[in-house]
């Protein structure tokens, strides 16, 4: 054990010394103007518009279609590089009123520093994929306070 005894210290020396960033991360809240939420069937039978709210924390919405009540939380993270950004959005959310399930979903998109984006449109499936919880998030209006 003694022989490995340096080989270990460098080891917690290297992963234990502040590490310089490698991209700047940027949470961000929205507005509820910011966001859209519809929910529909795989088939096309229905689409139903849904009415959201600001839930108790500030990813959290509370989103009404129809008798389906979904409480849901999106995080938006940029990580900001010289030469790209790369998006994560990561949302889930929990049907609370009738169908009593969760689902969740994280998308990575990296973008050259040229490009903008301007909308995410990103989808849930719920029972068994035959409906799905559509979310819009406009990237294009300022965020901040709700």
């Amino acid at each position: 054990m003694l022989n490995f005894l340096p080989f270990f210290i460098a080891l917690f020396i290297i992963f234990a010394s502040p590490q310089p960033s490698q991209a700047q991360s940027i949470s961000q809240d929205f507005k509820s103007s910011q966001l859209t939420f519809d929910y529909l069937a795989s088939d096309g039978s229905y689409w139903y518009d849904c009415k959201h709210t600001q839930g108790k924390e500030p990813h959290a919405w509370v989103v009404t279609c129809q008798n389906y009540i979904f409480h849901l939380h999106l995080l938006l993270f940029q990580y900001i590089r010289p030469n790209e950004a790369t998006f994560e959005l990561h949302y889930w959310a929990d049907e609370v009123s009738l169908l009593k399930q969760s689902h969740t979903q994280s998308t990575w998109l990296t973008v050259d520093k040229e490009a903008k984006a301007k909308r995410i449109i990103a989808y849930l499936g719920f029972g068994d994929d035959t409906s799905q919880l559509r979310l819009g998030v406009e990237l294009t209006k300022p965020p901040g306070k709700r």
